[in-house]
């Protein structure tokens, strides 16, 4: 007797990704229904449901015939704060993943890649000098975009969005906000972070401010840094925490301090200071070539 497929697509929902993975040998209906969007989308709101926060890191040691040389690890394992010495400029960079799919970019191409799902999309973006990377979702129309910047050869700075609901490149959007002049500070030493559907970069050393782009309106706009930090030192870090931007320099490890940008009720927006240990169980990535991601679905081509 054949199991109908909406109950078929009820157990496997429920499945972990690594082992449907696996389990699309079983038929032809089975390895359909497993690629599809669909499913996983309905795979990726039922993990972050039960699970929240990424569980897996993987830190890119370099690239051969075959692909990307990485590695994998959980967040059981006990891992240690990175080395954040000896940054290898010849390392692919990694400015970051959402909902299991995780950018990672060296000097010709922007890669998409699913760990967990083994696939990789190449983007072969439009020439120039490679400012910065960003990676996320429009939390709007559910568009994933990847941000280029560029430095061309008058000195200015130009953006170009791939956005995958389209798979095209294109500029930013007509109805964008000119690209602010600080946009040319920002800090080479660190990738942007998404946090809800935003981009932010830190910038160079004495500008104090944080630079912000939605990815539904492609409007830049600023935040003033936390007070008695100073966001523009090398050993600043951010990263995304449910849905919240925060910021330290980790110096003291899990005794440091965490400012926490947060919303309240009228939309006004605040630094909320706290301490590592009651915001995070585990580091944030030290190094530009290695990010936390979640075991889905997701595909690269996913529109």
């Amino acid at each position: 007797m054949e199991i109908p497929e909406d109950i078929v697509e009820d157990i496997l929902h429920r499945i972990p990704a690594e082992y449907l993975v696996r389990w699309k040998t079983v038929s032809k209906g089975w390895k359909s229904l497993i690629e599809s969007g669909h499913l996983a989308e309905k795979h990726l709101r039922r993990h972050q449901k039960l699970y929240g926060a990424e569980e897996f890191k993987i830190t890119f040691e370099g690239s051969n015939s075959r692909g990307f040389v990485a590695e994998i690890f959980t967040k059981y394992e006990g891992l240690r704060p990175n080395n954040r010495d000896s940054e290898s400029e010849a390392l692919p960079r990694v400015p970051g993943s959402c909902n299991g799919l995780v950018c990672v970019y060296d000097l010709v191409y922007v890669n998409l890649f699913n760990p967990i799902t083994g696939v990789i999309r190449k983007l072969a973006p439009p020439r120039g000098t490679i400012l910065s990377v960003g990676f996320g979702r429009d939390v709007v129309t559910g568009a994933y975009k990847v941000v280029v910047a560029y430095r061309l050869d008058d000195d200015r700075v130009e953006i170009m969005v791939f956005d995958l609901s389209t798979s095209k490149w294109r500029r930013r959007y007509k109805t964008a906000n000119p690209l602010p002049n600080s946009f040319i500070l920002i800090n080479p030493k660190r990738n942007p972070v998404c946090v809800n559907g935003s981009l932010f970069w830190l910038c160079s050393r004495g500008h104090s401010e944080i630079l912000v782009m939605s990815l539904h309106t492609e409007n830049f706009r600023t935040v003033s840094q936390p007070k008695d930090i100073d966001v523009s030192s090398d050993l600043i870090y951010m990263w995304s925490r449910q849905d919240h931007l925060c910021v330290s320099d980790l110096r003291l490890c899990r005794d440091s301090d965490v400012w926490v940008l947060v919303q309240d009720e009228d939309t006004t927006k605040r630094w909320e200071r706290t301490r590592f240990a009651s915001v995070d169980t585990v580091f944030p990535p030290y190094k530009l070539h290695s990010a936390w991601f979640s075991p889905t679905l997701v595909s690269p081509y996913q529109s």
